[in-house]
């Protein structure tokens, strides 16, 4: 029942919204453009299109849609003009705008599920552009429905393979696919001074999701704890070896789950002096990436990133069978035959590689060929080649 009066009401408003916005436009017709991430973050491909459109195409109307309570609200506001996500005026730019620009499924919408249907019933006429949160290298059939594959105009691919599986697999059509880049791989071409720092950072699992609300705080972290993935990872950071390798090449090792993980970070608790437990709010994804010198990593698209820039990384995956039968399910990568570093399935197996790794400093021929034939643009372009195959499709 509430599901279903969350729903109508939800309906109402954009109803409301809808009508007015038709009559704002007979007053005031200008083209608005819309971008967006997660309601409450502002560091992935959207900031980074933002930041690019904001400073070489001041001409373009744009709003970052974003939460008032975000840690990164400031610096994306100092860059151009912010909506607060919810607000009434999110509702009504969304419903004018000329063009939309998502990271993430939803179509930066205040209500995904209904905007979603207003698309498809011919209301809403707003150019989608899926800028996309990283690289798609396994099968996601949740985010293909929700990213509303069939009504988007333009999905940016990094790879004519990551292209060929979305069109195969996502349903995605095929004129939507465009091989333009990340546009936060513009940004992995800046100097900076890589520091002896290995980055650790797995991805999520949906078996973690709701938890909390589900069985409340305690019993929530009991069930983490139990889980083979804490298993493993703690297994891993606690390793006297691992610790051993750290100090005896005097790396420290930077321990930064997905976002979708940080709740439980409290689980890990200390480990050892050259082990920093990061929380999400205090560092960010991409300046690690561009520091650290290795990367530790399972089924993250963080890894594409890190490849992206030719730095040598370990797969660690414990749980494998698990995440591609109840999480998601396999595609395109086979992370034995095409990753860009060796394939650990066990703490043990993953030191072994980290501490080759170490020792040679860098990637083996192989792993970097692998890395040359995924990436057929390696440039600081991305955000432009972005901006302009979108302005091609506003401009008709």
């Amino acid at each position: 029942m509430r599901l279903l009066s969350d729903f109508i009401f939800g309906f109402i408003k954009l109803a409301l919204v809808l009508l007015i916005s038709k009559l704002y436009l007979l007053i005031k017709n200008k083209d608005i453009w819309l971008v967006c991430e997660r309601p409450d973050e502002s560091r992935d491909n959207g900031y980074h299109f933002f930041r690019h459109i904001k400073l070489h195409h001041p001409e373009v109307r744009i709003y970052y849609v974003i939460s008032p309570e975000s840690a990164d609200y400031a610096k994306t506001a100092q860059l151009g003009p912010v909506v607060h996500w919810g607000s009434f005026k999110h509702y009504l730019y969304w419903c004018l705008a000329k063009c939309v620009v998502s990271a993430h499924p939803g179509d930066c919408s205040p209500e995904p599920r209904l905007g979603w249907r207003l698309k498809g019933m011919g209301l809403i006429r707003h150019i989608s552009a899926n800028i996309k949160h990283g690289v798609i290298a396994i099968n996601l059939p949740d985010y293909h429905t929700q990213t509303g594959s069939q009504q988007l105009n333009l999905v940016s691919c990094a790879s004519p393979r990551e292209m060929q599986f979305l069109e195969e697999v996502g349903g995605y059509r095929q004129e939507t696919l465009q091989l333009l880049g990340l546009c936060r791989f513009d940004a992995l071409h800046e100097t900076v001074d890589t520091r002896r720092q290995v980055l650790f950072m797995p991805t999520w699992r949906r078996w973690f999701r709701g938890l909390v609300e589900k069985h409340g705080r305690q019993e929530a972290m009991r069930m983490f704890r139990d889980s083979d993935y804490f298993q493993a990872y703690s297994t891993f950071l606690n390793s006297k070896r691992l610790h051993a390798v750290l100090e005896r090449t005097g790396y420290d090792l930077i321990f930064y789950p997905h976002h979708g993980v940080q709740e439980y970070l409290e689980a890990f608790g200390e480990t050892h002096s050259r082990i920093t437990i990061a929380d999400r709010h205090h560092y960010d994804v991409q300046q690690l990436l561009k520091e650290s010198a290795v990367l530790i990593s399972d089924f993250s698209s963080v890894s594409f990133d890190f490849a992206y820039m030719g730095k040598p990384m370990v797969y660690l995956l414990p749980d494998e069978e698990r995440y591609f039968s109840d999480h998601f399910q396999r595609g395109y990568f086979d992370f034995d035959h095409d990753g860009f570093g060796p394939v650990a399935r066990d703490p043990d197996a993953a030191v072994d590689a980290l501490e080759a790794i170490l020792i040679r400093g860098r990637s083996s021929e192989k792993h970097q060929q692998r890395v040359e034939a995924f990436f057929p643009l390696r440039d600081s372009a991305n955000c432009e080649r972005t901006f302009q195959a979108i302005q091609k499709i506003v401009d008709g």
